[in-house]
């Protein structure tokens, strides 16, 4: 949990800081108030976004050697903000320096702290035990923001990058087994042709597609391949229910997009164009992805391969 993350490196720090005169380290919260001479370090996320770069997502977070469960787990990239206030011990210029000095001491020896391969790669930024709710990947200095003094208050602030892991605890199930890993390969970008190039409303159009030749494997025991197949869909401007489609095919688990078995030199589909009035749009993109079987009765969409813009005008 982030709940737990915070409170985990709002500890970490404290410890690595108990020497700093009169500094009080814990979660962010409400603005402090900090009693004259003295300060406080809250640490916090304060932006998190989805770490695109996993290459699962969810992904599933390795369980120790003698826990066979794996954790289904949501990769973040996180803001962590570590905010230093410091007031005066006295209204006056001299005490408004040192309290401004206290304070970039304090985040000094923060980054100072903070700076080091454990904690950069996560190591030390992680509980021991199995099911703690977050794990740490990296945690880099980003940069330090030094606010005006306001009053008798002095206040910074350091932000870091953080790759972790979070789940809510007890999210856990039998991890499987990986038998094999099939490459898949196919020459970008495809060919594809739209016929006509222009379709009137409630028309259509021919769209030959060509370069798709891989196959993939069926059974890891046995080695049995079988073609690809593609899954064949619309993007437009128009809602789901308003826009063109294609015909044919099988459905497949994303709504409007339908499965096709590949045929050499091309795959031909049909694309309707939406039948209602166009307004002010005037093109949709046909769009080929690999279709991945599921397991299910319809196969899941996979990577895209390739697109093509076909133009629409207003029926005769």
């Amino acid at each position: 949990m982030l709940s737990g993350f915070e409170a985990f490196l709002a500890a970490v720090v404290a410890e690595r800081l108990a020497d700093r005169p009169g500094l009080t380290v814990g979660v962010a919260g409400p603005p402090p108030a900090p009693p004259a001479g003295a300060g406080v370090l809250q640490l916090g996320v304060t932006v998190a976004t989805s770490e695109t770069g996993k290459a699962f997502s969810p992904g599933n977070v390795p369980p120790p050697v003698n826990d066979p469960k794996a954790i289904r787990a949501v990769p973040l990239r996180a803001t962590v903000s570590a905010t230093v206030t410091r007031r005066a011990a006295a209204a006056t210029d001299a005490g408004i320096r040192a309290a401004r000095a206290l304070a970039l001491a304090d985040v000094t020896v923060l980054l100072h702290s903070l700076d080091d391969h454990d904690v950069r790669s996560g190591n030390t930024l992680t509980p021991l035990e199995q099911d703690p709710g977050f794990r740490v990947l990296e945690l880099a200095f980003d940069d330090l923001t030094v606010a005006p003094v306001v009053g008798e208050v002095a206040q910074m602030t350091a932000t870091y990058a953080c790759s972790l892991y979070v789940w809510p605890p007890g999210t856990k199930s039998e991890g499987g087994v990986i038998d094999a890993v099939d490459a898949l390969l196919e020459a970008l970008p495809l060919t594809v042709a739209a016929a006509p190039a222009v379709v009137a409303a409630g028309g259509s159009a021919q769209v030959a597609i060509g370069g798709v030749s891989g196959s993939r494997m069926l059974d890891a025991g046995t080695g049995a391949r079988q073609p690809v197949r593609i899954a064949v869909g619309v993007h437009s401007d128009f809602p789901p229910a308003e826009r063109g489609g294609i015909d044919g095919g099988d459905a497949t688990t994303l709504t409007g997009f339908r499965a096709f078995d590949v045929t050499q030199p091309v795959t031909a589909v049909v694309y309707s164009a939406p039948s209602g009035q166009l307004g002010a749009v005037r093109s949709e993109e046909v769009v080929v992805h690999l279709a991945v079987p599921s397991g299910a009765a319809a196969d899941d969409v996979g990577v895209r391969l390739g697109s093509i813009v076909v133009r629409l005008r207003e029926g005769p």
